[in-house]
């Protein structure tokens, strides 16, 4: 996937979690099963998604060797 994409995805579950958050704001420190559960996979795929973007910034920093043989040409 390309950076552009990641950040995409990441975006996307950035508000999702925003909107779970705002629609489940309580003044109780009790939250419901499905909540929780909703929260950790959204969490759990914001931090995947993070770290493969990393990968590809660090990918992208990477200089790329270019061999001086030019006699495949």
């Amino acid at each position: 996937m390309n950076k552009h994409i990641l950040e995409q995805h990441l975006e996307r579950l950035s508000e999702r979690l925003r909107i779970l958050i705002l629609q489940n704001a309580r003044y109780e420190s009790d939250y419901d099963l499905v909540f929780l559960k909703e929260l950790y996979n959204l969490s759990h795929h914001m931090l995947l998604l993070k770290k493969q973007l990393q990968k590809v910034e660090q990918a992208e920093d990477v200089p790329i060797k270019v061999s001086e043989d030019v006699s495949l040409f």
